[in-house]
């Protein structure tokens, strides 16, 4: 049987610090979305009416039946109007679908993520992909538990890949940077926040961070967690 822990509405003292009895059953009412009741409430404190759908990720979907289909393809990697082509929606809709799984996703990965265990074997790498053209680089490092493969943190930034002299890609490279500035390297900058979020995550106790042999990983991993983790490089092919 569904309990609310707390008041939806953020104005109310049982928001954030709920009193025991803080609710009282008001009625019930079947939606058209699912089979059986669905229990209303109301809140002793302010006074609104909630039910239990008021906590599902789907309150206020106007086509909850989708949901499914919608995330499956969006996970696949299909575009937002192929999506809205099979499943009957709008592109619009499906967006605003895809950003409010983003925000639903986002809050379980912070609550998730608030603090890690120690005595666990952490990964390190950066993925490199790229922003509007391959002449112009990102570098994506993230930091994965090894056992689950929980995604800790990430971070992107701009990275300066030069090609070969005299390639056409070199000169390609080298016209973008005359017309926009040279290209910043953040790599470092990135990593380091990173390992920063690892920290305040994994607040005390031994940890393994097991990366590549770049050597600026062995400097930013001291100066953050001195001599706590153990670090083991691998050699990067």
């Amino acid at each position: 049987m569904f309990v609310p822990l707390r008041c939806p509405n953020r104005a109310c003292v049982d928001h954030r610090a709920p009193r025991r009895g803080f609710h009282r059953r008001c009625g019930r009412y079947r939606a058209r979305c699912r089979p059986g009741w669905t229990q209303r409430f109301r809140c002793r404190g302010c006074g609104r009416t909630f039910s239990e759908q008021t906590f599902r990720q789907d309150y206020r979907d106007r086509r909850p039946e989708t949901n499914l289909q919608v995330m499956q393809m969006l996970v696949a990697g299909s575009g937002l109007r192929q999506i809205g082509r099979t499943v009957g929606l709008d592109p619009r809709a499906v967006l605003r679908k895809l950003e409010k799984y983003g925000r639903h996703l986002r809050r379980l990965h912070d609550n998730l993520g608030a603090r890690l265990p120690a005595e666990r074997t952490y990964l390190l790498d950066e993925e490199e992909t790229y922003e509007c053209a391959s002449i112009r680089p990102l570098t994506v490092p993230l930091a994965i538990e090894a056992r689950t493969w929980f995604v800790v943190d990430w971070s992107v930034g701009p990275i300066r890949r030069l090609a070969k002299p005299g390639s056409i890609r070199r000169r390609r490279q080298d016209a973008d940077e005359r017309r926009v500035g040279r290209r910043p390297d953040a790599s470092r900058r990135c990593v380091r926040e990173v390992l920063g979020r690892l920290r305040e995550r994994v607040p005390n106790g031994e940890l393994t961070l097991r990366t590549d042999e770049k050597s600026s990983y062995a400097t930013l991993i001291r100066s953050l967690f001195g001599e706590r983790p153990r670090h083991e490089p691998d050699a990067g092919r």
